[in-house]
């Protein structure tokens, strides 16, 4: 009596670490894929099947790693901070499992995008300390504190401007 060895259907798929920092350039590493199989040394092929609760195009497989394929989509304040891929295992003897992974994006701080001044005319013959306009900052990541420097004062003799709190006000003359 022999007995055969029958290729037994992969049983589980698992991505590790599975998180990455939004705005992640194409390529980043997000995981690496696993496959629990009882067949010992058996190799697997991997895919991500697109379906409507993915992100489509912004994860891609390339070997046994899931990568960003689509920074845009990889932003934690304008999209989910969570995407679900839905990957197939295909061993070598063409049997499959198909699991759910789910990839967490993690928030960073990013810079703000622009900033802008309400008001930027100043009456001649101002006192000194005459508020101009209120500095405001557009940010994507909300509740940010953001402090306002003047690097270069415009004038003959520099001074003329000043920041107190997010305004700018008028000095005076040199």
């Amino acid at each position: 009596m022999q007995v055969l060895n029958v290729n037994e259907a992969p049983t589980r798929v698992s991505l590790s670490p599975a998180t990455v920092p939004e705005n992640a350039t194409q390529s980043t590493i997000v995981g690496i894929l696993t496959t629990a199989d009882v067949d010992a040394g058996d190799t697997f092929t991997y895919s991500i099947l697109r379906d409507s609760g993915s992100q489509s195009g912004a994860f891609a497989v390339q070997g046994d790693r899931v990568v960003v394929m689509e920074t845009a989509l990889i932003n934690y304040e304008f999209g989910n901070p969570e995407h679900r891929l839905t990957i197939t295992s295909q061993d070598a003897g063409g049997l499959t499992v198909r699991q759910t992974v789910v990839v967490s994006v993690t928030d960073v701080n990013d810079a703000p995008s622009s900033l802008t001044l309400s008001r930027n005319t100043l009456p001649e013959s101002s006192p000194t300390q005459q508020h101009i306009g209120t500095l405001a900052v557009i940010d994507e990541d909300v509740g940010q504190q953001h402090v306002f420097v003047l690097e270069r004062n415009a004038g003959p003799g520099g001074g003329l401007f000043g920041i107190s709190g997010s305004n700018l006000v008028f000095i005076g003359q040199p």
